[in-house]
């Protein structure tokens, strides 16, 4: 039996090293720590909504209904505007002060929802709900200010600034007109609804305003 030369294998080496492989995402630190609030935000709604339903009000349902609007619109907004401006690494310098202020801002925004849900039993003269609401349009403003040092698209979030500044001045007169009228049940129910329709509606207006802008429809 004639026996077959064994192979030699030779391992070659190359003083060439490959390339690296692109560097992934910087650490987001904001992103599921601001979920885990919104979470609780509204476990606090339910909390205080549904503990006793049986004695639960016309208008506390209304204020439960302004409050779930407004926390998953703001869920959805926060998450969109994330993805928009692609903050750069959390880290504590000058160049990511802005994504940490928002971070910040993010912050104060849940925990006046979660001051909202906290207070759907007791306000039952609306006074409280909208000098919130008024507090949390005025954050988005001063949040999509920021915005504007590290956003992509500085037209679209100059369109988000000028529509804050806008709402902020709807809920300063549909709070003017409230506080001017004796409070009753119906009157705020219907300012609930009001609340809703313009927490809706100011999801969709920055998009429809961006459409209307010259030159957009090529982008």
């Amino acid at each position: 039996m004639v026996e077959r030369p064994r192979r030699r294998v030779v391992w070659l080496t190359s003083t060439d090293t490959a390339p690296a492989a692109p560097a992934g995402p910087g650490p987001n630190v904001g992103l599921s720590y601001i979920d885990v609030l919104f979470g609780l935000a509204t476990g606090r709604a339910f909390l205080m909504a549904l503990g006793d339903v049986s004695q639960l009000r016309s208008e506390e349902w209304s204020h439960f209904l302004v409050v779930l609007v407004l926390i998953a619109c703001s869920w959805i907004g926060y998450h969109l505007n994330r993805t928009r401006s692609n903050p750069g690494r959390a880290e504590f310098t000058l160049a990511a002060l802005p994504p940490l202020v928002q971070i910040g801002i993010d912050v104060a925004l849940v925990a006046l929802y979660y001051r909202m849900a906290s207070r759907l039993r007791a306000d039952h003269t609306i006074h409280t709900e909208l000098r919130l609401m008024i507090a949390v349009f005025v954050l988005y403003a001063v949040w999509d200010i920021l915005d504007l040092k590290v956003s992509r698209d500085r037209q679209a979030t100059a369109v988000r600034v000028f529509v804050d500044a806008v709402w902020v001045g709807l809920l300063f007169e549909v709070a003017r007109i409230s506080w001017a009228a004796p409070w009753t049940e119906q009157r705020v129910v219907l300012v609930d609804v009001v609340l809703v329709a313009l927490l809706v509606v100011y999801r969709y207006v920055p998009a429809g305003v961006l459409a209307l802008l010259p030159g957009r429809h090529s982008r």
